[in-house]
């Protein structure tokens, strides 16, 4: 009998680029499945891992909330 996965294909892409992250990385990201990697990474094990988004916003530390665009209001501060 087949084994039952729990997780999804993009929930084990999400944790595998995690993990490729490091404490005090800078991560070069868009929305969705980059920007969920580094919220995991920052809050797992690279707590000072940045997100420079595509339309110039630095985020230092974990969203709040997930940005819904790369200009939203949440990924300048």
């Amino acid at each position: 009998m087949p084994k039952s996965n729990k997780y999804t294909a993009f929930e084990m892409m999400v944790v595998a680029a995690s993990r490729e992250i490091k404490d005090g990385e800078l991560v070069f990201a868009g929305i969705g499945l980059p920007v969920l990697a580094t919220t995991l990474a920052q809050k797992t094990h690279a707590p000072n891992a940045a997100i420079l988004f595509e339309a110039g916003g630095l985020k230092r530390g974990s969203c709040i909330t997930l940005p819904l665009t790369v200009d939203d209001f949440g990924t300048f501060s």
